[in-house]
């Protein structure tokens, strides 16, 4: 077993290893937690929850969003609000990059088939002296049951371990602008011990912790 502090190490060889500050939250399955929204539900609660604030609170998310991309020399691209946000942006961006066209369902039936085939690979060399397996660093109880909800079209969101899959499987980054701040930039990619080629960088917004979009060149 790790020592916390090891295990500290060893989660920060997963693939959402910020270039900038850490990684973007995102909205897990129900082996996570066991409420779910949709994300239009989440978008309109992001904003409700500030009713009592002064007007500009209630959209704050939403404009530091597009003020962030506008700084990257980027504009919003929206996609639809189903459940499957994230799948829609990368689908989107692949296609931008002129990787491939691809749906939001037939990406996911990708991601999640690649996850399940991957479950124990390592996350580093080894040099830990414990090999560091995929499974192990997502952070589920169960992973037979997280893959079984993931594969869920419009019911589960997509997380950090899809983000993964989806950078090995296309061999590219996937640089994520959060509303966060305006410093709130990360690059997903493989760990390096997996030798993965990296031929280019897509870019996605990303809405608090509730809504993912794609993007377009200014």
């Amino acid at each position: 077993r790790l020592s916390d502090e090891d295990a500290g190490v060893a989660h920060a060889q997963i693939a959402l290893r910020s270039k900038e500050l850490p990684a973007t939250p995102v909205r897990r399955s129900s082996a996570h937690e066991a409420v779910r929204l949709s994300c239009a539900e989440k978008v309109e609660q992001l904003c409700s929850s500030h009713a009592t604030q002064p007007p500009w609170v209630a959209m704050a998310h939403a404009q530091r969003l597009e003020l962030h991309l506008r700084q990257r020399g980027f504009a919003i691209q929206h996609v639809p609000t189903d459940n499957n946000c994230q799948f829609h942006a990368l689908a989107d961006q692949l296609d931008q990059v002129g990787f491939c066209s691809l749906t939001a369902l037939a990406l996911r039936e990708m991601v999640v088939e690649w996850l399940k085939n991957n479950s124990d690979r390592p996350m580093d060399d080894g040099a830990l002296g414990t090999l560091f397996v995929l499974k192990d660093s997502i952070g589920v109880a169960d992973w037979t049951r997280y893959l079984a909800e993931m594969a869920l079209h419009s019911e589960t969101w997509g997380d950090e371990a899809t983000l993964l899959a989806t950078s090995v499987l296309f061999g590219c980054e996937i640089c994520v602008i959060s509303s966060l701040s305006d410093e709130y930039c990360h690059v997903i990619k493989p760990p390096d011990s997996w030798n993965v080629e990296m031929g280019a960088r897509i870019f996605l917004g990303h809405l608090a912790e509730y809504h993912y979009v794609s993007t377009r060149p200014l």
